[in-house]
């Protein structure tokens, strides 16, 4: 009985708000909040729609698909895929393989051929950087550093 009163009391004091005396101040000066002004809203101009030249879908039961379509600002994007050993259990894998073009600022239109399988995405661009191959060359002695 003892323990479960000297247990409330301490949940009564762990619990209960600390409120200063009304005549003493902190010892710093707390400062005002400063106001947030809100950002204007800036209404962009209006762009009409950009219209769809071309477009073009084939999915079948078989995990294979194609789809194309072309747009009014010039991109072109065209994809194809298959499903790659379709029934072995933890070998299947979605194959894609496309490209996309689209009208550079400078007006030069860029190409980018892709596909992506169980390895992963792979990009090959003339506007792309090329992977550098790594080059080691093992000699049979140890280097000694002075």
């Amino acid at each position: 009985m003892k323990i479960a009163l000297a247990l409330c009391a301490l949940v009564v004091c762990v619990s209960a708000q600390y409120r200063p005396h009304p005549g003493i101040r902190p010892p710093h000066p707390v400062p005002a909040p400063i106001p947030i002004q809100p950002t204007p809203y800036k209404q962009q101009p209006y762009a009409p729609p950009i219209p769809i030249v071309r477009q073009s879908q084939d999915v079948n039961f078989d995990g294979t698909f194609q789809f194309s379509y072309e747009t009014g600002n010039g991109i072109v994007v065209e994809q194809s895929g298959y499903l790659k050993n379709a029934g072995l259990k933890d070998q299947e894998a979605q194959v894609i393989q496309g490209s996309y073009s689209y009208p550079g600022p400078n007006g030069q239109v860029y190409t980018v051929r892709y596909f992506a399988d169980e390895t992963g995405f792979h990009a090959d661009g003339d506007h792309l950087p090329k992977p550098v191959q790594a080059t080691y060359r093992i000699s049979k002695e140890p280097q000694r550093f002075a």
